[in-house]
């Protein structure tokens, strides 16, 4: 439900991002571009597996604290502030379940991080603390409700753990901030969006059905991998386009 209610729409409207109009038409030469750097994510995956996941996490950390700190408000925002904020709340979510993450990794044949459960959680729960005393420092107490629901999910999957802050803060700050920037309502933009979601869900649908009809059994054992892969490349050109939008249209 949170997928299709504002996982997937939040970034269905990035053609709308270069003019900020709700009104504006798909330019042929934006679908080119943005499927050019999909592409090109997938060619620096294919040939390069451990730069183009240490670089998916950076790009992911950047976009992840930019949202972030532009819906808290918090005073000077710069590079640095920003990498932080993206880099602790990733930390705290794979350091925080070691296992399963170098699970992952081992099947896209990447990293091993030489990291133990328990050493995992401490690293996890002191970056907790530094998220903590940074909110409070910066009187931002969103970002401590924040900072400790992150902890807390620590004890969730790693999957439940990423789904609830990328769902429930990250999508839902995404969008709140399309709006303002393009000022509409909800149901315009959802409207604007609704293209992009349904095909989304085709395609996903399709996979199913190829998957359950045993259409696919030589990806069964690299279906994480696969997921993975693709969510980087269809998230590489949204980073790009959000990052525009916030220099544009959301300086402050």
């Amino acid at each position: 439900m949170g997928m299709l209610l504002v996982g997937i729409p939040h970034g269905a409207v990035d053609h709308l991002l270069e003019t900020g109009n709700i009104e504006s038409r798909i330019k042929p030469i934006f679908v080119f571009n943005y499927l050019s750097l999909a592409f090109l994510n997938l060619f620096l995956w294919l040939f390069f597996p451990i730069g183009t996941l240490l670089f998916f996490i950076c790009y992911s950390a950047w976009h992840f604290g930019q949202t972030d700190l532009k819906e808290w408000k918090i005073k000077k925002i710069n590079r640095i502030k920003i990498t932080m904020w993206g880099t602790l709340l990733l930390g705290i979510i794979l350091l925080g379940h070691i296992a399963e993450t170098n699970s992952i990794l081992a099947k896209m044949n990447t990293l091993n991080i030489p990291i133990d459960t328990i050493k995992g959680k401490q690293i996890s729960i002191l970056l907790g603390l530094f998220g903590i005393v940074w909110a409070i420092f910066e009187k931002r107490w969103m970002m401590l409700l924040s900072t400790f629901m992150l902890v807390i999910s620590i004890e969730l999957p790693l999957i439940t753990s990423f789904g609830l802050y990328f769902l429930g803060q990250h999508s839902i700050n995404g969008w709140s901030h399309l709006k303002q920037g393009m000022k509409v309502n909800n149901l315009s933009l959802y409207l604007k969006a609704l293209p992009f979601t349904i095909g989304a869900i085709v395609l996903f649908a399709a996979f199913i059905f190829l998957l359950r009809n045993n259409y696919l059994n030589e990806f069964n054992n690299n279906l994480i991998p696969i997921f993975f892969v693709f969510i980087s490349c269809i998230s590489f050109p949204h980073v790009i386009m959000m990052n525009r939008f916030y220099n544009s249209k959301l300086k402050k």
